[in-house]
């Protein structure tokens, strides 16, 4: 009887799959697939910064438009604004001492600690009032060379986002729209 049913378990059947052996190709496909999820969409690859001649206001602004259109996982998720600004202390991150009243009305989404070219960056996501994503990085100015800093404070499209910035207590802030849509109005 045992050969009966190992020479009928090894016969192909005809325009079926047996069950036991399809069950089988979809927990491998499925699994091919959560492995891809998790490498892919879990954990992108770290952003590579273009190459710039300094860093500058300039380069600061630009880049941090470019990272803002990459796909990141953030470090540390949350939607109290002070819970990221703690953590980010916690890293030995630049960030304000008081989370700017402009932003307190904010639920944030998280943070995140950012090697840019050697420079220690923060960045702390949050939703404006459109619910829509906004990229704040904080930047210790005395990382920068101090040309261009007057310029922060102008609206300006960079890689297609709105960016505008400002310095107060020895650190460049800079926000940054997550999508071309994204308007910064309303955050100063």
């Amino acid at each position: 009887e045992l050969e009966k049913l190992l020479a009928d378990a090894s016969t192909p059947s005809r325009g079926r799959v047996s069950a036991p052996r399809g069950i089988l190709l979809a927990a491998a496909a499925l699994l091919l697939l959560a492995a891809f999820a998790v490498k892919f969409l879990l954990f992108p690859a770290p952003v590579e910064f273009p190459a710039a001649p300094a860093a500058s206001v300039a380069s600061f602004r630009d880049h941090m438009a470019f990272f803002a259109n990459e796909r990141f996982v953030l470090d540390e998720t949350t939607s109290d604004l002070e819970a990221a600004r703690r953590w980010l202390s916690e890293q030995d991150l630049p960030v304000y001492e008081q989370t700017p009243a402009s932003l307190t009305r904010f639920e944030a989404m998280g943070c995140k600690a950012i090697d840019w070219r050697g420079t220690r960056v923060a960045l702390l996501c949050f939703l404006n009032d459109q619910q829509d994503i906004v990229h704040l990085f904080i930047v210790d100015e005395s990382q920068l060379s101090a040309q261009g800093a007057a310029a922060l404070a102008q609206l300006r499209r960079e890689r297609g986002l709105e960016t505008r910035g400002w310095q107060e207590e020895g650190r460049v802030h800079l926000l940054v729209g997550s999508e071309p849509h994204v308007s910064l109005a309303g955050l100063f």
